[in-house]
């Protein structure tokens, strides 16, 4: 029998190698159906009905629809306002830095940050007392302000277990109560400073420790230092409370939906990072005209403070039409090609390469326009594929 004149037929439950440099032919599904392949058309499955059924092939019509394109924009990294956290001197002394900690580095929650040896006075242990009475004002405010944010986190975490809340409030909630929990720590340290302060007068060595962890980004004073009451020592930002500040053209600000706006960029994370808008007045940038928009990232993957990137941001309008197939029929060979399966008949696929332009959810789009009205193989386009060459992934 010579093979260039005759279909190849193969039982794929009685077959253990594949056919290479002819047809790669795999019993990978153990499907008792005998499958044709012509050989000069590689490129084409013959199933029956009673393989396909089994496969569970789904197939959808290609047509053109509007799409949504976006706009890419600069942007910068920067920390949110209550992700750093001030130190100052509670009162005059001299300031010693623990010699581990530079610049930059990573710090944790309850680590020694500096020591304080004061300096008192007669003036300055009235000062003490002073700022001990507003001390303690300040802890039982800051106490009642986490209660309450732990009641508001405690019923939206409740409604949200009822199926009547949101997620977003929860999580809004939850924030919220860290934050408070931060400044109830930091004032309570204080509090206790300036206690051990008055007692001890100028014995004292006070050790300045983390209110939370974060990374060194100001340090304002050299170790050893003569340092009056107030002054500004170091600030601690929170790594996970990073802010995104979009740089968009006036005039473009009402053809966007600013709410659509993520992050694509392979060198930053493997998947789209996307971005929440912070509901803030536009503030203009009086060097460029630019106007700021503030986002905020569920995952910040290898985002970092004052990093510059681009984002992209939604228009309002659909600006072009386009061929969109489902993600779903992409497959990809060894090589990274592209291939989706056609339907030519009730048991006829035929492959045919393709190039994904760009996609946006779960629609990839093609520039193909003679696939408009074909149906491709929406679900079972791998397994048609592992089918016809053995070749899986």
């Amino acid at each position: 029998m010579s093979i260039n004149h005759h279909m190849i037929a193969i039982k794929s439950h009685h077959v253990s190698t594949c056919l290479i440099g002819i047809l790669m032919l795999c019993p990978v599904f153990g499907i008792s159906e005998t499958i044709s392949v012509n050989e000069n058309q590689f490129n084409q499955v013959a199933l029956s009905s009673n393989a396909i059924k089994k496969l569970g092939l789904d197939v959808q019509e290609i047509r053109l629809a509007k799409a949504l394109s976006s706009k890419l924009y600069p942007a910068q990294i920067g920390y949110a306002p209550q992700a750093l956290t001030h130190y100052i001197t509670p009162f005059s002394g001299y300031v010693e830095l623990n010699a581990k900690l530079h610049l930059g580095d990573q710090v944790k929650a309850g680590q020694t940050l500096f020591k304080i040896k004061p300096v008192v006075t007669p003036e300055t242990r009235l000062s003490l007392l002073t700022n001990l009475s507003d001390t303690e004002g300040q802890l039982k405010s800051s106490h009642e302000q986490v209660e309450a944010n732990r009641l508001v986190f405690n019923r939206a975490r409740q409604l949200l277990l009822q199926h009547v809340g949101s997620q977003k409030n929860v999580d809004d909630a939850q924030a919220n109560l860290a934050i408070a929990e931060t400044n109830f720590n930091t004032i309570k340290q204080k509090q206790s400073l300036l206690k051990q302060a008055v007692a001890d007068g100028a014995s004292g060595v006070y050790e300045i420790k983390a209110a939370k962890e974060g990374v060194i980004t100001l340090l304002n004073f050299t170790s050893g230092q003569l340092l009056g009451a107030g002054s500004q020592l170091m600030d601690i930002g929170s790594t996970n409370q990073l802010l995104v500040t979009v740089f968009v053209p006036q005039a473009q600000i009402k053809n966007l939906q600013l709410n659509d706006a993520w992050i694509k960029d392979r060198d930053i994370s493997d998947k789209d990072i996307p971005l929440k808008k912070i509901p803030l007045p536009l503030e203009a940038d009086l060097q460029t005209g630019l106007r700021k928009v503030i986002y905020a990232a569920s995952h910040m993957g290898e985002l970092a403070a004052m990093q510059k990137i681009s984002v992209n941001i939604l228009d309002r309008e659909p600006t072009q039409m386009v061929l969109g197939l489902p993600c779903s029929a992409i497959v990809l060979d060894m090589y990274g090609g592209e291939w989706i399966y056609l339907k030519e008949d009730k048991t006829h696929f035929r492959r045919e390469r393709v190039f994904v332009s760009d996609n946006t959810s779960h629609t990839c789009v093609v520039n193909k326009p003679h696939l408009q009205g074909r149906f491709v193989v929406s679900h079972g386009a791998q397994e048609l594929f592992a089918l016809e060459t053995g070749y899986t992934h």
